[in-house]
């Protein structure tokens, strides 16, 4: 993301044109603009149990979410967490989640990838 410096100390201008404090930008839970959404430990949090009802509901099939399920996982973090968030705020958010399970499975200790085998 690029923040353009403002005359303010500590304050930035996010792409979208709205303003961000350096400090509320840290505390990882706010909407800088339309397009980017912070999340934080507690809406990541939240975001894996919507997933999770989802799937018991049986809304995953082929291990693939279905897009019904996407729009259920927007409209409650919307209202849980009182902020815009869309269905691509969701699917960006799950990959990244993702990508940081994979990394932390790899630090396991006896987890490795070995590239002989593939």
């Amino acid at each position: 993301m690029k923040f353009m410096k403002l005359g303010k100390p500590d304050t930035f201008q996010a792409k979208g044109g709205n303003n961000v404090r350096v400090e509320d930008y840290n505390k990882k839970s706010s909407v800088v603009d339309r397009r980017h959404l912070i999340w934080s430990n507690k809406m990541d949090d939240f975001l894996v149990d919507m997933f999770l009802e989802e799937k018991l509901k049986g809304q995953k099939i082929s291990g693939i979410f279905a897009k019904s399920a996407y729009r259920e996982a927007e409209r409650a973090v919307s209202n849980m967490f009182n902020l815009s968030c869309n269905s691509a705020h969701v699917k960006n958010q799950v990959k990244t989640l993702k990508k940081h399970l994979v990394d932390d499975v790899l630090k396991l200790s006896g987890f490795g990838f070995n590239c002989l085998l593939v």
